[in-house]
């Protein structure tokens, strides 16, 4: 007797511990469903198939609903979630061979089920009289199968061809963290407007040094990392965050080279799973490869665009530039074919009123078009002129179909798309993604401003909420995404209005959120995972307090405290591949950095208090020569600092 899979979906390492049949190592699922087993035995003959499943949503009923069909015909519907709530499990049908000798098992998604994408452990096929007990197989007891199928030993043969894309630079390995030792090294601020800015730059550090990393024994990882705080596993979007505040720290702290973690457990169809295990680099229950689950928010590629600023590392980019150009192409996996947008999950903001309808993630397919410009980009510094061409057009191709899709016209917003390309009208932060990603044209930016600023939707006490004020799901304690303030949300808002030339009001939304984190650590005396928009605490979740706001999160909380302190209240930004700091100095009180490190220079820059004529002394050093450029009170400057000999100016 026989039996195979006849349509194999991505396979995945459940990563499961405790004493379980082997089956529920690894699991496969076909996008869309359905899985089919076909086992071939003498004609007319009884089975009983046991079909072993995995529900990863421990927390959200229906979402994993199964219809079971035998020779076409359904049998019964399987509920994983109400069977098992987050636990292996599995049900027992029956059936007789045709006149071919062939019995066919299928399993499909139910059509009201959340997640279509249906997941089966295996397939263990017993005599028709045989008496089974789910939990006796569950646990790997029962009698013996006369026939077995698990994608098992397929599964582990791919998961040794990870990484295949990505060559990472070998390097002398980082001392052990010692925060102690690094805050003598790392950049000062000096911001005499705000002491307590500086204080908390400091306290994000010290949390950063506490959650840093190196690779566990055994792990494919290559590079220390700041883990984000959250639980054991480590997040291409978390970390992706993480590599942008801590380019202030290289070269003594992990930087963007967390980065390369994810590239060495890229799948072998170019995938990088969003989620993964410290230990081992597996994917974990609730990131499915090949499913929106997985592939969401690929902003690497932004991440290194970043980074490049502090490093002008062209051989990075040589480095991931083909890693990232396969990561694009697996999203064709998640690609709506009626509208030509890209299919998100619950993992764009989980507990949002956006997600109970969702089909098309306006944030997911913006930063799909996001990661094309970006390989334009990189194409671009590295001479390759078709494919820098190539990834342009394709972003604006991307681009016109979120305009033409997502935009709305009467309220001037853009909106995630549910089923049949109808635009789900609810007001969340994704709808800004589209000004950082180039799509947004002035007229649209235009209009997106005005939700901005608008006391009743995003201008709350505390900018910006990450679902509009004016929506009845909107918490005003910020419950989850039902109204929180997250820290990456806020880089995104900022960056495309700095991208799109509202540099006022993006720095009016950093410094609004960087004193709510500093107000929010002087009560409870730490950093939080996110906010509440309309009081000065963190957020909670009251209808969920199994998933209280993180504390000690830096974590890309440590955004506000340490990028935005330095980029936005004291104006400073270094760009290594042109050598130059411009400097926007807005605080009329004694304010600099000193040991800021960028393309290999550390420098100094301090500007002192007017004096009675108004005018204000600049000294800066640096240990290489580089440019800098001040602007003071509309009136710009334009220096050359040389190398080991301070400069001093009046503004």
């Amino acid at each position: 007797m026989s039996a195979k899979i006849v349509v194999m979906g991505p396979i995945r390492d459940f990563n499961q511990v405790g004493r379980k049949h082997p089956m529920y190592g690894f699991g496969t699922y076909v996008l869309g469903g359905p899985v089919v087993c076909r086992i071939q035995a003498p004609p007319r003959t009884r089975l009983r198939v046991f079909v072993g499943v995995m529900n990863p949503d421990a927390y959200a009923p229906g979402r994993r609903v199964l219809d079971i069909s035998v020779q076409g015909r359904r049998v019964t519907t399987f509920d994983a979630f109400n069977q098992a709530r987050g636990e292996p499990t599995g049900c027992v049908v029956a059936g007789t061979t045709d006149a071919a000798g062939t019995l066919t098992v299928a399993v499909q998604a139910n059509a009201n089920a959340r997640n279509h994408d249906p997941i089966v452990c295996g397939f263990l096929v017993y005599p028709g009289d045989q008496r089974l007990r789910i939990d006796q197989v569950v646990a790997g007891g029962g009698p013996e199968p006369i026939a077995t199928l698990l994608p098992k030993d397929e599964g582990r043969r791919r998961l040794r061809e990870r990484g295949m894309f990505f060559t990472p630079q070998p390097r002398p390995a980082m001392p052990a963290p010692d925060f102690a030792q690094a805050r003598m090294r790392l950049p000062a601020p000096i911001y005499d407007e705000r002491p307590d800015f500086v204080d908390c730059y400091w306290k994000a550090w010290e949390m950063a040094f506490r959650h840093w990393r190196k690779p566990a024994p055994g792990s494919p990882f290559v590079a220390d990392y700041i883990d984000e705080g959250f639980n054991e596993s480590v997040f291409l979007f978390d970390t992706s965050f993480v590599t942008m505040f801590s380019s202030y720290g290289r070269p003594y702290a992990p930087g963007i080279e967390a980065l390369d973690n994810f590239y060495a457990v890229q799948m072998e169809d170019g995938e990088i799973v969003r989620q993964v295990t410290e230990a081992k680099g597996l994917p974990v229950l609730l990131a499915e490869p090949g499913s929106a689950a997985s592939l969401n928010h690929p902003i690497a590629g932004w991440a290194e665009r970043e980074a490049y600023r502090f490093t002008a590392d062209r051989e990075r980019l040589k480095r991931v530039f083909d890693p990232l150009r396969r990561y694009y192409e697996s999203f064709a996996k998640v690609r709506d074919a009626e509208s030509g947008l890209y299919i998100a999950s619950f993992a764009s903001m989980d507990n949002s009123p956006r997600v109970t309808r969702l089909w098309c993630g306006v944030d997911t397919s913006a930063e799909v078009a996001m990661l094309a410009r970006d390989l334009a980009w990189m194409a671009g510094k590295l001479g390759r002129k078709s494919d820098s061409t190539r990834y342009a057009r394709e972003a604006d191709l991307i681009g016109e179909r979120i305009n033409r899709f997502m935009w709305d016209e009467k309220t001037g917003f853009y909106y995630d798309l549910g089923a049949h390309s109808r635009r789900l009208g609810v007001k969340t932060v994704a709808g800004f993604w589209p000004l950082l990603a180039g799509i947004a044209d002035r007229r649209r930016s235009d209009r997106l401003v005005r939700h901005l600023t608008d006391p009743k939707e995003f201008r709350r006490r505390h900018m910006v909420p990450s679902l509009a004020a004016d929506d009845p799901a909107f918490s005003p304690r910020g419950s989850h995404w039902c109204g929180g303030v997250w820290s990456p949300m806020n880089t995104m808002v900022i960056r495309g209005l700095d991208r799109n030339g509202r540099s006022d009001l993006a720095r009016a939304i950093a410094l609004n959120h960087l004193e709510q984190v500093t107000a929010v650590l002087a009560r409870t005396g730490t950093i939080w995972e996110y906010y509440a928009p309309d009081i000065v605490a963190h957020g909670s979740y009251p209808k969920r307090k199994q998933l209280p706001p993180k504390r000690d999160f830096v974590g890309w909380s440590g955004l506000a405290p340490i990028m935005y302190l330095i980029e936005y209240a004291i104006g400073i930004r270094p760009d290594a591949a042109a050598n130059t700091v411009t400097w926007s100095v807005r605080s009329p009180r004694r304010v600099g950095v000193s040991r800021l490190w960028f393309g290999g220079t550390t420098a100094t820059m301090v500007c002192e208090p007017a004096g009675r004529n108004g005018r204000r002394r600049l000294r800066a050093e640096g240990d290489q020569p580089f440019r800098l450029t001040v602007t003071w009170r509309g009136r710009t400057t334009r220096l050359r600092v040389p190398a080991n000999r301070p400069i001093n100016c009046l503004l």
